[in-house]
Order: structure tokens, then C-alpha cells, then sequence
């Protein structure tokens, strides 16, 4: 992984991981609402997965936000 994608992964899992906390879902209830298993959503914000563009499409529509590039 070069310098880039880690930053970017970085960036991507913080952000999950906050707007989640603020709307006061657990990884479980935002798993359970994305279809996911709740060890694939902890490996998503601890970097350690990269999600699919369909996922998280799906992640900012249960968090409420909109995707920027």
C-alpha cells in the first residue's frame, strides 16, 4: 500500500467511525443496517479493509452524508 491509499484509507475510516459516533449507532446497528458483518465494518474503520464504491455508497446514505471527492 503506498503513501496515498493508507492516507486516504486513514482519512476514510476516521470519518466513518465519527459521523457513526454522532448519530449514536453502534457498529453493530450500522452493520446490521448495511448488511455487513460487524468485524468487516471494525476492519473498515480501523483501515485494515477498503470498501467498494456500492458499500460505501451505502455507508453515506445510513450516516446521512454526502460523498465529496
Amino acid at each position: 500500500m503506498n503513501k496515498d491509499e493508507k492516507s486516504c484509507r486513514e482519512l476514510l475510516s476516521r470519518n466513518i467511525k465519527r459521523y457513526r459516533n454522532r448519530l449514536g449507532l453502534s457498529q453493530l446497528h450500522l452493520a446490521l443496517e448495511l448488511g455487513i458483518s460487524v468485524a468487516f465494518l471494525s476492519d473498515i474503520e480501523n483501515g485494515k479493509k477498503w470498501v467498494s464504491a456500492q458499500t460505501l455508497s451505502r455507508i453515506a446514505k445510513a450516516l446521512k452524508i454526502n460523498i465529496r471527492v
